[in-house]
């Protein structure tokens, strides 16, 4: 059993889909114009991988907010993009 080890956890977002674009990506933008991460559903993904952290032996350090830049066209926002977790073994 490693003494560290980390989690990711995506956030959920309000994206719909992603389209083709002059060869690129784009995202559909939620219903207010921008993308957002669905809170309440990374909350509860944050706290079910605490709680298998806790399960498998591990205290909880640390939860770093990731984030990443999003938008088209020159319209560019932040959004989280998820949680990283890491973990300690119990002694």
């Amino acid at each position: 059993m490693d003494q560290y080890v980390t989690k990711w956890v995506p956030a959920p977002t309000t994206a719909d889909e992603v389209k083709e674009y002059l060869g690129g990506m784009i995202k559909t933008r939620g219903g207010d114009g921008y993308i957002e991460a669905k809170y309440e559903a990374l909350s509860a993904a944050v706290q079910t991988t605490c709680n298998d952290l806790g399960q498998a032996g591990y205290d909880v350090i640390s939860i770093q907010q990731m984030n990443k830049a999003d938008g088209q066209l020159g319209d560019v926002y932040v959004v989280t993009a998820g949680v990283m977790i890491t973990a300690k073994r119990k002694d």
